[in-house]
């Protein structure tokens, strides 16, 4: 192992001529020769692993618009800046036998700057998808109902729109059309470096906002500096990209040929009614769609209240079905609905092993066998009238 100190560091800094803006061009090659075999350094001299494996600057900026390196002229007459610092960029894209590296862009100067290969993949990438005519949606499955891939023509789209108040600020916001289907709001999140996380995440659920997101993070230099590969990566891999959340039940009804109750608002509502013997009766309802293949309809529901043993809570927004506690048979034999609604929330199958659950629902395993993949609620009464 080599190793070289901190104090040789020092004295050639003192001496190379340029006081404390750096390291001598001998000394910077000598470094980096150092940091290809398994020297040892500290660690404001070298770079990790991961950042010397990557481009620099993969795109540039021209015009306030990223392009790629392909697109531009040789050199400073490329016009570029780094998308990160700003700072004038050289175009490096010309071909010659032998050539190693892949046509990139580097800075016209000396500069410190390291961060500049997410912040351009994530700002070309968005730049991909405003400018594009379809991007693939994400495969879903809950339970052993399976959507699979397919493509959102895209009607418009913008970038770092603000919604809820500026609590979210999605990558890119479409609006768009999956065949009959139509996407009025869907978030769109790249991943370079950090994935969505889990407060995001409840958030964009909590308030039904469909949001996918494309996966970055392990792009090669190679398809980073050709624009077909990089197109396909952002519009049509289908192994990079996953759904965050789903609530667009008219989507998944007539995907998967089923019938759900959407729930929009979680405002419960009181009225009381008669009853036969003369006594008024509080009923506690939300509405909700009933929504089928082809069809969504307005429906009343009865939420369970302390006439069941049940404390009245709304329904979350999003998906569900009806419990089969909401079923009864009559003196007929025949099957009923129930007056009182009991719902489980359609959930998407878990991508690790399921967390515990929050709030209304238990952390039991939620349904088993065919059908959806559901919370079922921790139910203390009895079924409802």
């Amino acid at each position: 192992m080599i190793v070289f100190s901190a104090d040789q560091l020092q004295l050639e800094t003192k001496t190379n001529g340029f006081g404390a803006r750096g390291l001598s061009l001998g000394m910077r090659l000598f470094v980096a020769k150092l940091t290809s075999s398994n020297a040892y350094l500290p660690r404001t001299v070298l770079m990790s692993k991961r950042a010397l494996r990557k481009l620099t600057v993969p795109f540039g900026i021209r015009d306030g618009r990223p392009v790629f390196v392909s697109d531009v002229a040789l050199g400073l007459d490329c016009g570029c800046t780094c998308p990160e610092c700003g700072e004038p960029l050289i175009a490096r894209n010309r071909d010659f036998p032998g050539r190693l590296r892949v046509r990139h862009f580097q800075h016209a100067r000396a500069s410190s700057c390291l961060g500049g290969f997410e912040t351009a993949i994530h700002r070309m990438a968005k730049e991909v998808l405003a400018t594009s005519d379809a991007v693939l949606l994400p495969r879903w499955a809950s339970g052993d109902i399976v959507i699979e891939p397919e493509s959102l023509a895209i009607v418009s789209a913008r970038l770092e729109v603000p919604l809820l108040d500026g609590a979210a600020r999605p990558d890119v916001l479409l609006r768009g059309m999956a065949h009959d289907i139509e996407f009025d709001v869907l978030c769109v999140e790249v991943r370079v470096h950090h994935a969505v996380d889990d407060v995001k995440r409840d958030l964009l659920a909590t308030n039904g906002l469909d949001t996918m997101e494309i996966d970055l993070s392990g792009l090669t230099d190679e398809a980073a500096a050709d624009p077909a590969a990089f197109r396909y990566e952002v519009l049509e891999n289908p192994s990079n990209r996953h759904w965050v959340h789903l609530s667009r039940a008219s989507y998944v009804a007539q995907r998967a040929d089923q019938a759900l109750i959407e729930v929009e608002d979680p405002t419960v509502s009181e009225r009381v009614i008669i009853t036969k013997a003369g006594r008024p009766f509080t009923i506690r309802e939300q509405w909700a769609f009933l929504v089928k293949p082809g069809s969504r309809d307005r429906v009343r529901i009865q939420i369970p209240d302390e006439t069941v043993g049940e404390e009245a809570q709304p329904y979350p927004r999003g998906m569900h079905t009806i419990s089969g506690r909401s079923i009864t048979v009559d003196q007929w034999g025949r099957l009923r609905l129930r007056y009182k609604m009991y719902l489980d929330e359609i959930q998407m199958n878990p991508p690790e092993p399921q967390r515990a659950q929050r709030g209304l629902f238990e952390a039991a395993d939620g349904s088993e066998g065919p059908g959806f993949n559901v919370r079922v609620r921790d139910w203390k009464g009895r079924s409802g009238l």
